[in-house]
């Protein structure tokens, strides 16, 4: 995460940080678990003014103006992905035990080959 621009990163597994009283301005969930055993609404207190919790499994509306912005990012060198495993289809299984597992570091993606006709 502080390859990706994050100023700080917690290790909930190590740290209550809930319980410390201090306030952030972005508190990413990107397991998509209630962390440190607290329940997602645990987080407003824990949050700046106009500060965001972020969970990937939230569902969120993407708005164009948010899709241009991505994409300047992207062009910009700014923002890039994290690729931790790439599976064949035929892995799909496996792919999707790791994913449930809980540990992965970044996207797993599924590759599924061409086949072209003779």
């Amino acid at each position: 995460m502080l390859s990706l621009g994050a100023d700080r990163v917690i290790d909930y597994t190590r740290q209550d940080f809930l319980a410390t009283g201090e306030r952030y301005n972005l508190i990413l969930d990107a397991i998509g678990k209630m962390i440190s055993g607290h329940p997602q609404g645990d987080f407003r207190n824990s949050l700046a003014p106009g500060g965001e919790y972020v969970s990937v499994e939230m569902e969120r509306k993407d708005r164009p103006e948010d899709l241009a912005f991505l994409g300047e990012l992207l062009a910009a060198g700014k923002l890039r992905t994290v690729i931790d495993r790439v599976y064949p289809l035929e892995e799909l299984a496996e792919a999707h035990r790791y994913v449930e597992g809980g540990h992965k570091k970044g996207n797993v993606v599924i590759t599924v080959a061409h086949h072209r006709k003779p």
